[in-house]
């Protein structure tokens, strides 16, 4: 064809070419190579059976896991089920004093007209379940305790004395229980409300953590500009103590700073002990997560050691405890690194032991002196010695090279 570049064959030529006896004679490189790719293959066949062997008895392990882990959980669900209807069993026998009863008994009588109301003298009650209205007093109330103490005008106690007299003394005790309920069902929990910060106050605060126990000025004010240290009117330190999960305030420590030997320590009025700690971290970045948590027993420890330590490699969340050793074992549990730095002294000995119990791979750090906050002032004494020696020593020679005149 025309223009075409393929090369002619001849019919002849390319029959001869198919008809031709193939070449089965190979070289011995040719043969070793080809011996070495089937070795290869059958090793590659090999490995890759024990893999799935391997991989299959995993997966048989998994699998048993995951059935006992199911059978756990239904026998977990079963337990709470069981809880559940015990407690509500006993939560049905706690029934208050049917205040009919109740009534009749403090010399109240029934009204013919409507069957619940009940009057005296001075009394117009009108009775609905638990509930009762007294139309001539304007007042009402719930259960069979305040009934009494609103006919009789007494108090609790004697209202319960009452009750046990009338009705025995299980019925009283079953009058105290259902009243006990539908206060922890109906009354709100006060919330804590940290002391009012006193600004007059913050200067001699700050001069007792900064010259007393020689922590830096600039840590000082920057936890007091977060709001996590500062004054009260009676110039004690507070210190914020937080949730750890929330970070929601729940109390506050509060340690005395006026006159020479001040030795006031306490929690403000309405603190949680068991849900929030003072707390601050160090190192990395403020969005990292804590790597490493210790365990001090004091606000000022915390800070102490913060300083002594001066890590920025690993992000350290440094809480106070404040000697109770009351700590978040479930948060604490999540974390790989736990140091445990209580006091150097025979209670803080304890406490640390009584927590290895709960925090088995917790480690142990222990002060040179009573306390981390010590340590910081040892070290600070210390370092003004030296540099005092050294002026010293830098006076002598000056004087030495004057020839020992000074005018």
């Amino acid at each position: 064809i025309k223009g075409s570049r393929a090369k002619h064959t001849t019919i002849k030529q390319y029959y001869a070419a198919v008809t031709k006896t193939p070449d089965l004679t190979l070289d011995q490189t040719t043969i070793q190579h080809q011996l070495a790719d089937r070795q290869r293959v059958i090793k590659e066949k090999e490995q890759a059976l024990i893999t799935a062997k391997l991989l299959s008895r995993d997966k048989e392990d998994l699998i048993q896991r995951l059935n006992q882990a199911e059978i756990k959980i239904k026998s977990q669900n079963r337990e709470l089920t069981n809880w559940k209807n015990k407690y509500a069993d006993i939560a049905n026998q706690v029934r208050d004093l049917p205040l009919k009863d109740v009534a009749y008994e403090l010399g109240l009588e029934p009204d013919p007209q409507d069957k619940h109301k009940w009057q005296n003298e001075h009394h117009t009650i009108n009775i609905t379940g638990s509930k009762f209205y007294d139309w001539k007093q304007m007042k009402g109330g719930g259960g069979a305790i305040d009934l009494v103490m609103h006919v009789n005008e007494c108090d609790y106690k004697q209202s319960v004395a009452t009750l046990c007299d009338r009705f025995g003394e299980g019925a009283a005790i079953e009058a105290v229980t259902y009243k006990t309920r539908e206060i922890i069902r109906t009354e709100p929990v006060q919330e804590f409300t940290p002391p009012v910060p006193e600004e007059s106050q913050w200067l001699s605060v700050k001069q007792y953590l900064t010259r007393t126990r020689k922590l830096p000025s600039g840590l000082v004010d920057k936890l007091h500009e977060q709001g996590l240290v500062y004054a009260d009117q009676n110039q004690n330190a507070v210190f914020i103590r937080r949730s750890i999960d929330e970070d929601k305030i729940t109390g506050a420590t509060l340690r005395g700073t006026a006159g020479s030997d001040n030795q006031f320590k306490g929690l403000a009025k309405g603190s949680k002990r068991k849900k929030g700690w003072f707390y601050l971290t160090q190192g990395e970045q403020s969005g990292d997560p804590v790597r490493r948590v210790v365990l001090v027993e004091s606000p000022i420890d915390a800070m102490s050691l913060a300083v002594l330590e001066r890590t920025d490699s690993v992000k350290t969340l440094y809480l106070s405890t404040d000697g109770a050793g009351q700590i978040p074992t479930e948060y604490l549990k999540e974390v790989k690194d736990v140091v445990i730095a209580f006091d150097n002294d025979e209670p803080g000995q304890e406490m640390a032991q009584r927590l290895k119990t709960q925090l088995p791979n917790a480690t142990r750090k222990i002060p040179k002196a009573i306390d981390w906050n010590q340590d910081l002032v040892n070290t600070f004494d210390w370092s003004n010695q030296n540099r005092s020696n050294e002026i010293k020593q830098q006076h002598q020679r000056g004087i030495e090279r004057g020839g020992g005149l000074s005018l």
